[in-house]
């Protein structure tokens, strides 16, 4: 018909926001809920969309607006007997109030954002350890190449599983080893250590028959990754076998795989259960970009107070917080981050996680 076309990816979403019915937040909660491949993603987007990480934001808001206001009254009518001397100190108490809760959802320990975008977990280990084997073991189908070979995985293998409800990466690296000649194998040891300095877990494995070594040998940082350490091919030695600290398994026949995946989980879950248990929390580096600044410019409005700046430019830090705030909302917003944000609606970008399927017993 005349005048009329087909809808766009998030076209009716955001006559939605433009009409007040959802706010952005609520409208990146209904974007993560279409996306959704876990459960606890599904439980964490309906939260959002429901307004549970917007009440908080608005919340703030509001109160900077009304401290906003106090200011700008005593700055215009500082003589007038309506007016208390008292308003900048009970404003900079309100400030340091918003900021105690601001740095709260800023210590979160990006759990909402590990729990949508799913946790990285890196399998290194020197060649022949059985690394593709595990990985392997764990989607449930050949997607690595096992070979006897050392130096067979080059690059690092990337896959999504999904762990009883939470969003895991699986990323295979080459096997770590000095002295390397090929100029290759010598870029997937490079990358290796770049994926495991990236990896918010590192699962780490070693063969049982051969010595045991140290991690950070091979020029991996400590960053304060969890790191899981787990011993191979643990069928070849006998069943009585000690091995203190580490978790025995053996890849190939499945052999203390429950064990290793309990522990994996128990990891998983210290990393984003307080986004599954609590509020939604921050779950976008947008998020966290537009309340820092906001928290930097309310610690501005602080510092400039106390070294006797004038009033009226204090204010100015208080109309930059709220500002800030806004754009996490939408009540302040620009057309570039409108489009990426309703760009997120294209189906054709979902992000798949396999089901890791449930043993019989």
């Amino acid at each position: 018909m005349p005048g009329l076309q087909p809808a766009q990816p998030g076209d009716f979403t955001k006559r939605a926001f433009q009409n007040g019915k959802l706010d952005l937040l609520q409208v990146e909660g209904l974007a993560d809920l279409i996306h959704a491949e876990t459960e606890n993603q599904r439980k964490l987007a309906v939260r959002q969309l429901n307004g549970r990480l917007t009440k908080p934001f608005e919340q703030w808001r509001s109160q900077l607006v009304q401290m906003m206001a106090q200011v700008e009254a005593f700055i215009d009518f500082a003589e007038s007997e309506d007016i208390e001397d008292s308003v900048p100190e009970q404003v900079r108490e309100s400030v340091c109030d918003i900021l105690r809760d601001m740095n709260k959802y800023m210590l979160d320990a990006r759990a909402g954002e590990r729990l949508r975008e799913g946790i990285r977990v890196a399998i290194l280990g020197q060649p022949n350890v059985g690394k593709s084997t595990l990985l392997n073991r764990l989607v449930q189908r050949p997607i690595s190449i096992v070979s006897s070979l050392p130096g067979t995985t080059r690059d690092v293998i990337e896959t999504r599983l999904d762990l009883h409800g939470y969003p895991i990466v699986i990323l295979d690296t080459a096997g770590l080893r000095s002295n390397v000649q090929d100029v290759v194998e010598e870029e997937g040891v490079k990358r290796a250590v770049e994926t495991a300095n990236d990896a918010d877990i590192l699962v780490f494995l070693q063969d049982s028959l051969e010595e045991r070594v140290n991690f950070e040998t091979f020029g991996l940082e400590n960053t304060g990754q969890v790191c899981l350490q787990l011993i191979n091919k643990s069928d070849l030695l006998p069943p009585d076998t000690d091995f203190k600290d580490y978790l025995a398994i053996s890849a190939l026949n499945g052999q203390g795989m429950d064990a290793f995946l309990e522990a994996l989980l128990k990891e998983v879950q210290n990393l984003c259960g307080t986004a599954v248990i609590d509020s939604p929390g921050l779950t976008r580096q947008r998020h966290r970009l537009h309340l820092q600044r906001a928290i930097n410019h309310l610690e501005e409005y602080l510092s400039q107070e106390v070294v006797g700046a004038d009033l009226v430019i204090c204010a100015h830090q208080l109309r930059k917080a709220v500002r800030e705030i806004g754009f996490v909302s939408g009540r302040v917003s620009s057309d570039q981050i409108l489009d990426v944000i309703f760009a997120d609606f294209c189906i054709g970008k979902k992000k798949k996680f396999k089901k890791k399927k449930k043993k019989k017993k």
